[in-house]
């Protein structure tokens, strides 16, 4: 089913050569439906940098790389509800 997600995402993306997207989908083990869009649009990014004007399959895998990484960081985030108060709880 992600799979398919992420294909429907990366139709409209210039591809040039194999895309595995299963191995980019094992990468992506918890990501949701907006995770899967935005490996399309940062994989985009990697190619704009590398002055591309199509994807390769690394620049998906750098891609998944760098949102696990994102991922990652959020869920070591706490909130700490003291945080926005206003200091008008004395």
């Amino acid at each position: 089913a992600r799979m398919d997600i992420l294909k429907i995402h990366a139709t409209k993306i210039a591809k040039e050569g194999e895309i595995d997207y299963e191995a980019i989908v094992k990468l992506a083990e918890g990501f949701n439906g907006a995770d899967l869009r935005n490996i399309c649009t940062e994989a985009g990014m990697f190619a704009i940098r590398d002055e591309r004007d199509y994807t390769i399959q690394e620049d998906f895998m750098k891609a998944v790389r760098k949102l696990n990484d994102v991922k990652k960081l959020e869920s070591n985030l706490t909130y700490d509800s003291s945080f926005g108060d206003g200091g008008g709880n004395k």
